[in-house]
């Protein structure tokens, strides 16, 4: 059973949650400044309102700034994050380092090394399928050499 939009009485199997007060100019995610409506009703709130997201975000974000929020940039506390988000990666790397290099040695094309990765159904870090853009990469990582 769906949910009832308030706006059109539809019956419909998702809705959507419009800002009552848009979050870029403060509006919280709270049951009382938050309306589910339908995705048809949704678009016709926005289309009255003639809202210019692009204005919104610009807004917020000078708003943002001039309390003091750092926007951009390198963040010294991320460093952590980083580090660790590197050593994943580079695991990931060193689980296909033999079978890419030994295949970079018989002169196969990245390609190939995608397709046999493939055949042989090893998964990619994120879980995926091997391209020879992918392969290109962990080589690339592997060597040291970043993009």
């Amino acid at each position: 059973m769906g949910k009832l939009c308030p706006c059109c009485c539809a019956e419909v199997d998702s809705v959507h949650k419009h800002h009552i007060v848009p979050k870029v100019l403060g509006g919280l995610d709270i049951p009382t400044n938050i309306v589910e409506c339908c995705e048809e009703c949704h678009g016709k709130i926005h289309g009255r309102d003639m809202t210019n997201h692009k204005a919104l975000t610009i807004e917020g974000l000078r708003k943002a700034k001039a309390r003091g929020v750092l926007l951009g940039g390198a963040r010294p506390e991320a460093e952590v994050r980083h580090a660790a988000v590197k050593e994943v990666a580079d695991g990931h790397a060193n689980r296909v380092r033999s079978v890419i290099k030994s295949y970079r040695s018989n002169g196969s094309s990245y390609r190939d090394i995608a397709s046999h990765l493939n055949q042989l159904e090893i998964a990619t870090a994120r879980g995926g399928r091997w391209f020879a853009s992918t392969v290109r990469n962990y080589d690339l990582r592997m060597t040291g050499i970043t993009k």
